[in-house]
């Protein structure tokens, strides 16, 4: 009789922002053939497609294999995309006296979205999952806090699995007290390391978002719901201590950090395989000539003030360069044609294309050599691909961790941050000039595309979502074997 395989259970948020490096790592699991798969999270139709893609890719990959799967469980609850649709509102700026404000209703509406029996009810469903799948290990979103109460809850071995830098794995959302003097924090888009200038106003935002989580009413609601359930210790955005930690950074391209190299494993960008058909139309249509890809992730709403931005900005970078051209992912884009048609004219048929999806994924563009600028909000998963591919970017941050990637991105010389005046919110003259800063023929343009090839060299060395899924491996058969010997040991 053949030994059973280990099963390792993934539980994240449904958001591909935090979901995609588990899809990646999946991927790679699954054409090992060695491990029962299993993907935990709230309903959701973008993650439910992205998985299918991932899975179907996989097999397509080892046709003489029995076709493998992930199984997937829907947790109670809903993602916070259902509970907010529109992230415009939750765009902050990074100026102090703004940004210190922001982040009481950001804990108290964002990264805790549910109500404490909410909550407490999608762990206790998770805990559920687990006594059902029994995983040798559970590995786990870093924002997905129900998950890590769940696993706590349930004494289950698991590794915390980060779309984020070093420096976010290391300090959370921000620093830790010791070093917050030198490291920016999160959302404050200040340099590294900080400036003189800006040391006080970046220790006080430090203060100031600590003193936000332990004096949120809604923090200590759930407290008091999960003592209840069994929980000890604070909620978990205090503590992400005690387990085997998985970013997909490396120190070349994060500021310097001290870590625990037993603890923390950096395995470069954790991103999806590539997937090109060449004689697919949006790629025949960038192979015409260079093209500006703007890319501002699922979340990131363009209403008509922001559009005419958008607009007007493209319309200078294509009257000024004449040989290039612009494929734009714009959701609302069907809502909008009379714009389009006013600030672009004749060139919105010919150099510039505008999409409301793209169907492939955003890596199979890049891959492809002919993208020569990524436009992006800061994402990580932006920023990654980006690194991968050699390609500079121009970032439009609108939020927390995309204004670190912004600063990230001039602090290594690979790219321009296009709205420093004007962001959270986009700016005509401010765009073009980011776009043009990079592609235009001058010593800074070739300086950053130099950068750009030397960390695209030292991203694709890297481990990436392989080693990643080795790491995995490696947990998940050391908790397999421990967990039968424990039990040779109780018959």
């Amino acid at each position: 009789m053949a030994a059973s395989r280990p099963s390792v259970l993934f539980l994240t948020h449904p958001e591909l922002g935090q979901a995609n490096v588990h899809l990646a790592t999946l991927y790679e699991l699954l054409l090992t053939r060695q491990y029962d798969l299993h993907l935990a999270s709230f309903h959701d139709r973008n993650l439910d497609k992205s998985l299918k893609f991932i899975v179907d890719f996989a097999n397509e990959k080892a046709p003489e294999s029995p076709a493998e799967d992930v199984t997937r469980h829907v947790v109670c609850g809903v993602s916070m995309q259902i509970v907010h649709p529109d992230p415009r509102t939750q765009a902050h700026s990074p100026r102090f006296k703004k940004f210190r404000k922001h982040f009481a209703p950001t804990f108290e509406t964002l990264l805790n979205h549910q109500s404490a029996e909410a909550y407490a009810d999608s762990v206790q469903n998770l805990v559920e999952i687990i006594k059902d799948v029994r995983p040798a290990v559970t590995v786990v979103d870093s924002l997905f806090w129900q998950g890590i109460d769940a696993v706590r809850l349930a004494k289950q071995p698991y590794i915390v699995l980060w779309p984020n830098f070093l420096k976010e794995c290391i300090g959370g959302m921000c620093p830790k007290a010791r070093t917050a003097w030198k490291l920016p924090v999160s959302g404050t888009g200040y340099a590294y390391p900080v400036p003189l200038r800006r040391k006080a106003a970046n220790i006080l935002v430090f203060i100031s978002f600590i003193s936000a989580i332990r004096t949120s009413p809604k923090r200590k609601q759930m407290d008091e719901r999960r003592k209840a359930m069994g929980l000890k210790g604070p909620h978990p955005i205090l503590d992400l201590a005690g387990a085997p930690q998985i970013t997909p950074c490396l120190p070349e391209i994060d500021y310097p950090c001290s870590f625990d190299a037993n603890l923390v494993t950096n395995c470069g960008p954790i991103i999806f395989p590539s997937s090109i058909k060449h004689d697919d139309p949006l790629l025949v249509w960038i192979k015409r000539a260079p093209t500006v890809l703007i890319n501002l992730g699922t979340h990131c709403n363009f209403y008509d003030a922001h559009a005419v931005e958008m607009l007007k900005g493209i319309r200078t970078v294509i009257d000024k360069l004449p040989g290039v051209q612009v494929l734009w992912k714009w959701k609302e884009v069907g809502q909008s044609a009379g714009l389009v048609e006013k600030h672009l004219g004749a060139a919105a048929n010919d150099r510039v294309k505008i999409v409301r999806w793209l169907e492939n994924s955003p890596m199979d563009l890049l891959n492809t050599g002919d993208i020569v600028c990524n436009v992006h909000h800061g994402g990580a998963n932006s920023f990654y691909e980006a690194i991968w591919a050699g390609v500079p970017h121009v970032i439009l941050p609108k939020w927390f961790d995309n204004y670190d990637m912004a600063s990230r991105a001039e602090w290594l010389g690979v790219g321009v941050w296009a709205s420093r005046r004007t962001a959270p919110d986009e700016n005509a003259e401010e765009l073009a000039a980011g776009i043009l800063a990079v592609l235009e023929d001058t010593p800074r343009a070739a300086e950053i595309k130099s950068n750009c090839l030397k960390y695209k060299t030292v991203a694709q060395l890297s481990g990436g979502r392989k080693q990643a899924a080795d790491k995995i491996g490696e947990y998940a058969r050391a908790y397999e074997a421990q967990r039968s010997n424990e039990t040779l040991q109780t018959a």
